[in-house]
């Protein structure tokens, strides 16, 4: 699994990008490193594409996430994630369903879609 992050303050918003082959513990760490990042701060809008993603990952892990998610550091902004692995798509949909806040975490098929969710007014190419 590859995690690349890039944060653009001006807009509130970090971009993420996993690819690879998708699993709990290198999700979890990873998260734990953008979270440890100086421009980090749970308020930020949060654009993740997991187009390139693949799932190791089974509803068995959705318990362990919903737990490791509940950190005061995790975020609270708006999330859009973009996902076009079926099993991903469904292993998120179940994650949502734990969710206090369904409206703030919105999954999209096209990052054209994510960009109108978010607001952002001009495409941002996730490199």
């Amino acid at each position: 699994m590859e995690f690349h992050h890039e944060f653009l303050p001006d807009r509130n918003l970090v971009i993420v990008r996993i690819t690879g082959l998708l699993s709990l513990g290198p999700l979890l760490e990873a998260l734990v490193r953008l979270w440890e990042h100086p421009s980090y701060h749970p308020d930020l809008d949060i654009l993740c594409d997991l187009s390139g993603a693949k799932a190791q990952a089974s509803a068995e892990n959705v318990p362990e996430l919903d737990q490791f998610l509940k950190d005061p550091r995790a975020a609270r902004g708006r999330r859009a994630i973009v996902i076009q692995d079926p099993i991903v798509t469904a292993l998120t949909m179940l994650y949502m369903r734990n969710l206090p806040h369904e409206g703030s975490f919105r999954i999209f098929s096209t990052l054209a879609a994510a960009h109108e969710y978010l607001e952002v007014a001009d495409p941002i190419a996730i490199d």
